[in-house]
This record gives C-alpha cells, structure tokens and sequence, in this order.
C-alpha cells in the first residue's frame, strides 16, 4: 500500500505542478520554471520544488528574482500528511498549508492540491508586484 500511496501522491503533485508550470510559463515576468525533487526516505517521503524565476529587467529595488512552492510529503502507517509553502527567496511565505488524510481519503489530496493550485494563480498578481516594476 505504500508504495501505491507514494506513486499516487508523487503522480497528483507532478500534475499540480505542470499546471502550475504553464501558468507561470505564460507569464510575462518570468523568464523559467524549474522542478526539482529530493527523496528523503524511499517511498515514505519527499520534498519537491518549483523554482520561479522572475525576468530580471523588470525587478524592482528588492532585487528577489525567485519565488519557490515547496511541497513535503510523509506517508505513516495510517495517515498521509503533505505541506507546503509559497515564498519569496528573501524568505517572505505567502502562502502555506498542511493536509493530513487517512490512507483511505487520498483522493481527498487531489481535492486539496487542486485548491492550492487555485489559490497560487489567484494571489500570484498580488505576490509577484511586490517584486517587480509592473505587471
């Protein structure tokens, strides 16, 4: 079972995470995305980032040209609890959660995902003019 969890969970996050990819993509201030994955116990938990990096001609005096989502995962025995933040690289968080579900619920993870992805595109004009001259 866990290693059906852990494929599920890394499959419903890659997923969250191209979505989130083509959106900031098509972005007029962002000159690339990155996804980097680190495994911190095989098939038990991990830790992936989406590097955003903002095109430096249109930075303002803060001088931030990356923002990152991370997302941490950890499968136990009966439970699966997954969080995350949105932050700035001078440390600023914008947004952060916590999902913990029964094994049983993980499609509720979906659910949850599906909402944070909402949430990112719907702050993000907001949390990128703090960084930038216009948008």
């Amino acid at each position: 079972m866990s290693l059906n969890c852990y494929n599920h969970i890394e499959h419903l996050i890659d997923e969250s995470y191209t979505d989130l990819q083509c959106f900031f993509n098509n972005s007029d201030c962002v000159s690339k995305t990155k996804l980097e994955s680190k495994i911190i116990q095989s098939n038990i938990s991990g830790r992936k980032y989406l590097e955003i990096f903002l095109k430096e001609d249109v930075l303002n005096e803060r001088d931030v040209d990356l923002i990152d989502i991370e997302l941490n995962y950890t499968i136990q025995e009966n439970n699966i609890n997954i969080t995350g933040e949105l932050y700035g690289s001078d440390g600023k968080i914008f947004i952060e959660f916590n999902y913990e579900v029964l094994k049983e619920e993980i499609l509720d993870i979906k659910n949850k995902l599906y909402a944070f992805v909402c949430t990112v595109k719907k702050e993000w004009t907001a949390i990128v003019n703090q960084y930038i001259i216009y948008y």
